[in-house]
Order: structure tokens, then C-alpha cells, then sequence
């Protein structure tokens, strides 16, 4: 569960389509052109992790909630919704025919349910497995039950992965919590809020032992 020490996840600024705009802390994301537009976080998704995405102030504009690999350059992607590639994954949530449809490699999925005005999603990403899971209103969406791993939205392909949006135009509000206030609702057992206090420890390596590795060289200490 939460540990209440460390960093929590936010959108990343210097890691967004121009067109993009962050408020609130860098947790509500917005859009400001004609432009569908993706916004990466600061974290990688390492291990079990769980946050929410409120759906907010949304119309036919194109307002996607998931995941996004690292290694690619969203800055300058016009017209890019997130799943729109092989390397997003995502749940539809603006109005129109495609509304709750999950997305990916510019294909839309199964329909997980109407997502409307204020309804918050929750998200929960397995990045062993890479089972990423939808939920709405406190319920799994597709007969999902993360803790168990089972019936996943998606199984990604290999690959680090952040939390992602994308937006388009200024009706396209949304309101990321990564564990920085109460959830709304209950977190699946054994998954975490996206905190460094959560990563793996980084192994601790012994310079002077890594200086004679490097130079051949053998010693005793």
C-alpha cells in the first residue's frame, strides 16, 4: 500500500507535446489546440502500481487515459492520441462512439462501459507481467481482477512503460492522483501508488572493487 515518505508520481513538463498544458502540480493535463496531444510521467511503472485518472469537462474531443513506453519522443507528435501506436495503451473517455473503448496501434477494443463527465478510472499496471487493467466506479471493468492477474485490458509487449494521457483542446480535461491524496476507491491488493519510495533499491557498487575488475588487476581487502 501507500508508503507516505518519498516522491509521488506527476506529469512530466519537459516531457509533453507542446500543445499540452499542466496544472495543479503537474496533475491536471490539458490541451490548448486542434492538436491530439500525449503527456508522459515522471516515474517508470516498476512492479504493481495503481493510480487514478478523473474524466473531466469531456465532448467528442479525444481524451485518452494508460500507458506509454519510454523510448519514445512525444514532443513534437502532432495528431498522436495515446494508443494511437503499437507503444500506448489506453481506455477511450471522450463522448462519441468509441467512449470507453480501450485503444491500442490506432485500433479500438473491447467497450468497457460509458465513461462520463467527472467518473474517475482507475488504472493498475503489472509491469512483471505487463497486465494493465480499467477500472470505473470501483469495479473492474471486463470481469478483471488485478490482484489475481486475471482477464487484463491488455497484455503490453516488452518495454518500460510510464503513466500517460492524451489530450485535445481545452474540453479534454484530466485529473491524475499517483497516491498524493486518498484514492477513491480500494486498491487491489499487493499493487502500490507510484512513489520512489516504491522503486527497487539500486544495487550498491563498490567502487574500488569495480576499478581493479575494470584494470584487471587482483587485491584482497
Amino acid at each position: 500500500m501507500a508508503n507516505e515518505y518519498g516522491n509521488y508520481n506527476t506529469f512530466n513538463p519537459l516531457d509533453r507535446h507542446a500543445s499540452t498544458t499542466l496544472a495543479n502540480g503537474n496533475l491536471h493535463a490539458n490541451g490548448t489546440t486542434t492538436h491530439e496531444a500525449q503527456i508522459r510521467s515522471t516515474l517508470p511503472l516498476t512492479g504493481k502500481t495503481y493510480w487514478e485518472v478523473e474524466a473531466d469537462t469531456l465532448n467528442a474531443d479525444a481524451a485518452f487515459i494508460g500507458i506509454l513506453k519510454t523510448n519514445i519522443d512525444i514532443r513534437t507528435m502532432n495528431n498522436h492520441s495515446l494508443g494511437g501506436t503499437a507503444n500506448g495503451y489506453s481506455i477511450q473517455c471522450a463522448t462519441g462512439s468509441n467512449n470507453g473503448k480501450i485503444y491500442n496501434n490506432a485500433t479500438f477494443g473491447a467497450d468497457l462501459g460509458t465513461v462520463a463527465n467527472g467518473d474517475i478510472i482507475s488504472v493498475a499496471f503489472d509491469a512483471d507481467t505487463r497486465k494493465l487493467f480499467f477500472g470505473k466506479g470501483g469495479s473492474w471493468l471486463g470481469s478483471a481482477d488485478p490482484a489475481n492477474g486475471t482477464n487484463p485490458a491488455y497484455t503490453a509487449s516488452a518495454g518500460t512503460y510510464t503513466a500517460a494521457v492524451s489530450v485535445y483542446t481545452t474540453s479534454s480535461l484530466l485529473k491524475a492522483n499517483f497516491g498524493q491524496t486518498a484514492f477513491a476507491y480500494t486498491v487491489p491488493s499487493g499493487f502500490n501508488p507510484i512513489n520512489t519510495a516504491n522503486l527497487p533499491t539500486p544495487a550498491v557498487v563498490n567502487y574500488e572493487d569495480e576499478y581493479y575488475v575494470q584494470a584487471g588487476i587482483s587485491h584482497s581487502n
